[in-house]
């Protein structure tokens, strides 16, 4: 399982997300959100936040994407995590390290503390990190599910009214 996390510098347009240049094995050079494997007996909502400040250095706050009315508390020992934009399922391809398999990976929206746009990005050992905007996303080599997705992320964005998590994005 992993977690992946569509970081915005503001909930308001004109927003930008978060991308990370990926540095090893077959997405090497590519722009990808922050994130990363879920740790045993880690809830994926805390391994997105653990992923952004361990890849980026800054802290976030996931956004609850769940349509208004949704119970907090489902019931007796239950609890509910942010709601997530989406989850899906990934081919890994094999490598010399390790076998072709596959990820399920839980994707959320979170917003960026508010002195994050404003502060110098350093990213894990070295790897560059960068805010686009939704005209600068053809300028860089994103794989292609998050270049789709970033622009689903700033179409909903932008048809509602008081940002994502008053629309349920």
């Amino acid at each position: 399982m992993t977690a992946t996390v569509f970081v915005l510098d503001r909930t308001e347009p004109p927003s930008r997300l978060l991308f990370v240049r990926h540095a090893k094995g077959h997405l090497a050079g590519l722009w990808l959100p922050p994130g990363g494997h879920v740790e045993p007996d880690e809830r994926p909502d805390a391994a997105a936040v653990r992923e952004v400040r361990e890849e980026t250095g800054l802290a976030v706050r996931l956004l609850d994407l769940a349509r208004p009315g949704y119970p907090q508390i489902p019931g007796e020992g239950v609890e509910r995590m942010p709601q997530p934009h989406h989850v899906q399922v990934e081919d890994i391809p094999r490598t010399a390290t390790e076998e072709a398999h596959q990820h399920l990976d839980v994707l959320f929206v979170a917003v960026a503390a508010a002195d994050a746009p404003q502060r110098a990005l350093v990213g894990e050992a070295g790897r560059p990190v960068r805010w686009l905007g939704e005209g600068e996303l053809e300028s860089v080599p994103l794989i292609p599910d998050a270049r789709l997705w970033a622009r689903i992320i700033f179409d909903e964005m932008r048809h509602s009214a008081s940002g994502p998590a008053a629309a349920g994005m």
